[in-house]
């Protein structure tokens, strides 16, 4: 017995550094050092892309002290240690891109994706018709330019080809010819956003039968596509959205058809064919954005009961929602945003227990929300702005997004959804008090309304709420104190046009996080509260129309970040000599002490006379009265006629320049603005603006049809 232990440790000695080096083959010197020369070829320069969200450059892990093949990205076969697959990404990587990269070092590379970086436009190279023994190559929106090279046609082992988004690359007849002859395993082809405008589509009718997956979105392919396509064995994924010079003749939709996923955005195509797409039994999702259906949903749709997404944004319907629609029993998303639909919701939207997602936002849709909502115990997402809907809103804990607003609601209660993180209530005929929104809320916005009565410091205890929006309402009493200690969350306040009295909370926490704090047109009065100067990342501070009754702070032009301060039309007073200078509001673009009392020179000279409008007893440059000039006051300008309520007019003439782009949309600046919209910057004033025209329109946005816009189905 101890003999055949003994030849089992002998045996177990001398093959485990095999064993071992089965999982941690080394990669080769010569592909290591391709690999890390690749590398140094290009800086790294992280720009927001929303496919790389939270993504990090995986060159960062690579160094010629460990093995590249436990580099991230970099996958070896198990034998022999070459390197057989780059994934670089989402990797930042930012420069031109050499015919004599040393990434063509790489012969035994099998799959190679460059997705989501910066070439630079630079010419793609023949080299890579170097990788014999590719099959997967994705190179979408890495910004080549140029001919497409024919060498590739010569990949004949390769079953995936991505371009996406590289519209600068040339793709011509004969390239199309080449790449359909020769990629006769070709089983996903993408060419999403590349101008194939001078190609026949009838290029397409010779694919590969093994192809599972075309994707020429965005194309401007023009003509008529080949039929034989949606005839293909093994398709199951099939994007000709936005083409709106393509069309289709009529087909006979294969019941044996694998098609699961099918969009036609933008395209002509006839009621037939429609009327025969419930024939599509495995199809998943179908997309006909801006599109004309004369005679509203077709039943042929509503009969699609496999289908899990219905995307129609932007279509347009000559009636509502069809009850049948509560036939899509699987259905996930149903997406019908900026459409034409008119009449009441179905109540047989409550037959959809699959439903995940619904988006019926700016349509013209009125009535109540019917209560059989509440059966769909996983809706996440409901949108029915911009409606001309009314009643109680459903009580649903699944719901994470709801967006009632622009629509009739008078009141709505308690609201109880207690795993809500963004609720958007704003532009309804909602009375009563407050509501308190739920404790775990991110976003609660319920701006032009009829609220009334104080203002509850119960909404403290949402202590995640990072934008909370009250303006437009009839709110009155103090401002709860709370909400400065709140400012370690919040990054957005809006209380402008209320009625609030009293002082600014002092409260405003060390470790405040606001960067837009809008108190504009209350009855503020008292000091300013100098714990304003906690919030280091704030950018717009507008107190102006209150009753705040002190000096100029000086602290105000430390805040790092601020970008607009408005003080005008309160009681501000005295000599602004003590300001400071140097780094003070050195980010600065908007500063308004118009309709105030200050005194003295001006201590900088940034803006322009009308910046100062209605301080009479300001003096010296950049102003046009000198400090010995004692000219009798202007009469009153319209800025400072009172109203009838003994506020004063908007019609703030004063606020030119100085003003340009925020508020422009009440009465005046729109001209000035104009010139901030066209460069866009700064963006925020652009956002402010955009914000404040969508928030105070008195009806929905129209939808504009334009012949070249949405394709009526003939």
């Amino acid at each position: 017995m101890g003999y055949y232990f003994l030849c089992l440790l002998v045996f177990f000695f001398n093959f485990l550094p095999i064993i071992s080096s089965w999982g941690t083959h080394l990669c080769s010197h010569h592909e290591a050092t391709a690999l890390l020369q690749f590398k140094k070829s290009f800086s790294v320069k992280q720009v927001y892309i929303e496919s790389c969200y939270g993504s990090l450059p995986k060159t960062n892990s690579w160094n010629e002290s460990t093995n590249c093949c436990s580099w991230i990205g970099v996958t070896c076969d198990h034998v022999h240690g070459h390197v057989t697959g780059l994934d670089l990404s989402c990797t930042s990587l930012y420069g031109t891109f050499p015919s004599s990269a040393t990434l063509f070092l790489l012969p035994h590379l099998q799959k190679l994706n460059l997705a989501f970086n910066y070439f630079e436009g630079s010419e793609m190279s023949s080299e890579f018709g170097r990788f014999a023994s590719l099959v997967d190559l994705n190179l979408s929106q890495t910004f080549f330019k140029g001919r497409f090279p024919a060498q590739v046609f010569h990949l004949s082992k390769l079953a995936s080809l991505d371009l996406t988004g590289d519209y600068e690359l040339i793709l011509e007849q004969n390239t199309i010819e080449g790449l359909v002859h020769n990629l006769t395993e070709v089983r996903l082809f993408v060419l999403d956003s590349i101008n194939l405008s001078s190609i026949n589509p009838h290029v397409f009718m010779n694919l590969s039968s093994s192809l599972r997956s075309l994707s020429l979105g965005g194309c401007d392919l023009r003509g008529e596509f080949p039929e034989s396509t949606f005839y293909l064995p093994n398709l199951k994924f099939l994007n000709l959205g936005n083409n709106m010079n393509l069309s289709l003749s009529f087909l006979q939709f294969n019941r044996s058809s694998h098609l699961e996923h099918l969009d036609l955005s933008q395209m002509s195509f006839s009621k037939e064919l429609i009327g025969l797409i419930h024939n599509l039994g495995s199809l998943k999702y179908l997309c006909l954005a801006e599109t004309y259906f004369s005679e509203g949903l077709p039943v042929s749709i509503t009969n699609l009961s496999s289908s899990e997404q219905l995307v129609m944004p932007s279509t347009y319907f000559s009636r509502g929602l069809p009850d049948s629609a509560g036939s899509l029993v699987s259905l996930k998303y149903l997406i019908l945003p900026y459409s034409t639909l008119s009449g009441l919701i179905p109540r047989s939207l409550g037959n959809l227990l699959q439903l995940i997602h619904l988006d019926l936002t700016s349509n013209s849709l009125s009535g109540p929300i019917p209560s059989s909502i509440t059966n769909l115990t996983l809706l996440e997402f409901l949108s029915i702005g911009y409606n001309q809907v009314g009643g109680s809103l459903p009580d649903k804990e699944s719901l994470s997004y709801l967006n009632v607003s622009h629509n009739f609601l008078t009141e709505v209660g308690k609201l109880p959804w207690k795993n809500i993180k963004i609720l958007d209530l704003s532009s309804n005929f909602i009375n009563g008090n407050l509501p308190i929104p739920p404790r775990m809320i991110d976003v609660f916005l319920i701006s032009n309304n009829s609220l009334s009565g104080e203002a509850s410091s119960l909404i403290c205890k949402s202590s995640s709420l990072g934008v909370l929006d009250l303006s437009y309402n009839n709110l009155s009493g103090v401002i709860p104190m709370c909400l400065g200690n709140l400012s370690k969350s919040l990054s957005f306040l809006n209380l402008r046009k209320n009625r609030f009295h009293g002082m600014i909370p002092p409260t405003f926490t060390d470790d405040c996080q606001l960067s837009n704090l809008n108190l504009n047109g209350n009855k503020l009065e008292g000091p300013l509260t100098p714990s304003i100067a906690n919030c280091k990342g704030l950018e717009v501070l507008d107190l102006g129309n209150n009753n705040i009754n002190d000096t100029f702070p000086p602290w105000l032009g430390t805040l790092p970040e601020l970008q607009v301060l408005i003080l005008k039309s309160n009681q501000m007073h005295g000599p602004m000599h003590n300001i400071g200078s140097g780094l003070f509001f050195s980010k600065i673009q908007i500063f308004d002490l118009s309709d105030s009392h200050f005194t003295g020179p001006l201590p900088f000279n940034t803006f322009e006379n009308t910046s100062y409008e209605g301080n009479r007893g300001l003096r010296g440059f950049p102003l046009s009265r000198d400090c010995n000039n004692n000219e009798p006051p202007p009469p009153l300008s319209p800025s400072n006629v009172p109203t009838e309520d003994g506020s004063k007019s908007e019609l703030s003439f004063g606020w030119k320049v100085v003003v340009l782009g925020y508020g422009c949309g009440v009465i005046l600046g729109l001209a000035m603005g104009y010139v901030v919209f066209q460069t866009g910057k700064p963006n925020w004033v652009v956002n402010l603006v955009e914000d404040y025209l969508h928030k105070r329109r008195s009806t929905r946005p129209k939808i504009a049809y334009r012949s070249n816009g949405r394709r009526r189905i003939k």
